[in-house]
């Protein structure tokens, strides 16, 4: 059985604790937004434009063109796609977006 806070230490102990859990859980959801966020953009992206994706690897360092422009919220990838004609296609992709709710597509082709 779990104890009942009894005094203003024990709830304000309890409250701590609950403060801390909600904002963990908070930080992993955005945290993993992050980490997946960006390749369902780019999937959605793809699609829309009849695409399909051979290749994608994530750019963390050399991101070609974007190089210079690799800051907080961004994400590049290297990709190979193929359009509805059968042309395959190289270029990176940069999504821009601080937690990739949505995201802002550029890209340059080779």
């Amino acid at each position: 059985m779990l104890p009942v806070a009894s005094g203003p230490g024990d709830r304000f102990v309890t409250v701590c604790l609950v403060a801390i859990v909600i904002v963990s859980g908070a930080m992993c959801t955005l945290l993993l937004r992050r980490l997946r966020g960006p390749k369902q953009v780019l999937r959605k992206w793809a699609d829309e434009r009849g695409l399909e994706i051979l290749e994608a690897k994530r750019r963390w360092l050399r991101g070609g063109p974007f190089s210079g422009f690799l800051i907080g919220g961004q994400t590049v990838y290297r990709i190979t796609v193929r359009d509805g004609h059968g042309q395959v296609l190289k270029g990176y992709v940069c999504i821009e977006s601080l937690v990739h709710f949505g995201g802002h597509v550029r890209v340059a082709w080779d």
